[in-house]
């Protein structure tokens, strides 16, 4: 658990935890969907609930080590006090699911034979090869509450989530970032990820880019070592 000003950063371990990261994932991604804006919000609430059950159940497996290439992975939560003042000075408390203000997954991903980049998690098979000395860190599902961006909230959870991946002995650490995501982009490239991978030139593709925090990673555990 790390101190940030008005909210801690900490690993989820509760099913409460992971539901309350399940829900704000849930949260920002029908808010980015145009086609939610024409919709009611008792449909919007709807599908945001099966949206956040089946996240819910995924961020469970991946966190006990059971999806695919995914060796290990924490899900970290920056998380609000319990009780806010509010407008005319009273205490309101908060449930955990109100108190969580962001989100983040970091992981170790095994590669296959032929990938030089992690992709997807896939399903291992009999004839999946794996690598088992290309391990890599992967971020990934990085959420901000409207009501907690400009913050600082996403830097320190990418500062605790490049701690955790050198602790992990790892030398590469990935994120995706969608090419329209100026904010995002902005905010890896001056943290030392580097692009490697660019999907932008290929339109029956996702566009976006995939960034890796190499150097800075090895930088970093070459100064502490010496």
């Amino acid at each position: 658990m790390i101190s940030c000003g008005n909210y801690m950063v900490r690993e989820a371990v509760l099913d409460e935890e992971y539901w309350a990261a399940a829900w704000l994932r849930a949260e920002i991604y029908t808010e980015g969907q145009p086609y939610f804006r024409a919709l009611c919000n008792r449909y919007i609430e709807s599908y945001q609930k099966r949206f956040a059950e089946q996240e819910f159940t995924a961020l469970k497996r991946r966190c006990l080590g059971k999806q695919g290439q995914c060796l290990k992975c924490i899900c970290l939560l920056a998380v609000a006090p319990e009780g806010l003042r509010n407008e005319i000075g009273m205490i309101s408390q908060l449930t955990l699911r109100d108190r969580v203000i962001g989100t983040l997954d970091v992981s170790i991903r095994q590669l296959v034979r032929g990938e030089n980049f992690p992709k997807e998690v896939v399903t291992a098979s009999l004839f999946t090869v794996m690598e088992p000395e290309r391990r890599c860190g992967y971020i990934a599902n990085v959420c901000v509450a409207r009501s907690a961006r400009r913050q600082g909230v996403a830097s320190n959870l990418l500062e605790v989530a490049i701690k955790a991946a050198k602790s992990w002995k790892l030398k590469d650490l990935y994120v995706h970032v969608a090419i329209n995501n100026t904010a995002a982009r902005r905010l890896y490239l001056k943290t030392g990820f580097q692009v490697v991978e660019d999907t932008a030139a290929e339109p029956s593709l996702r566009q976006e880019q995939l960034l890796c925090l190499w150097s800075a990673l090895r930088m970093k555990t070459f100064l502490a070592s010496v």
